[in-house]
């Protein structure tokens, strides 16, 4: 779901190659409606109620969303 950085079309980042440091917008190009996708994609596949935007504020790298995840009271264990 990483859009990547090119500057052009938006290509696919394989996730072996993601790294905890990346950053979300500067690094991997997502931009204000890709993070909207990747929250509800990420509430979805984890069976998560919506995030609340105080929490989502903080999320910046690979590694933010990781722990955003694995602290969500009904993520996984």
């Amino acid at each position: 779901m990483a859009p990547g950085n090119t500057g052009a079309a938006p290509q696919p980042v394989p996730p072996e190659s993601l790294r905890g440091e990346d950053r979300l917008r500067e690094d991997l190009g997502f931009d204000s409606v890709r993070l909207i996708e990747l929250t509800v994609a990420l509430e979805d596949a984890f069976g998560l109620p919506p995030f609340p935007s105080e929490r989502l504020a903080g999320v910046l790298r690979v590694r933010d969303v990781v722990d955003l995840i694995s602290d969500a009271p009904e993520g996984p264990s």
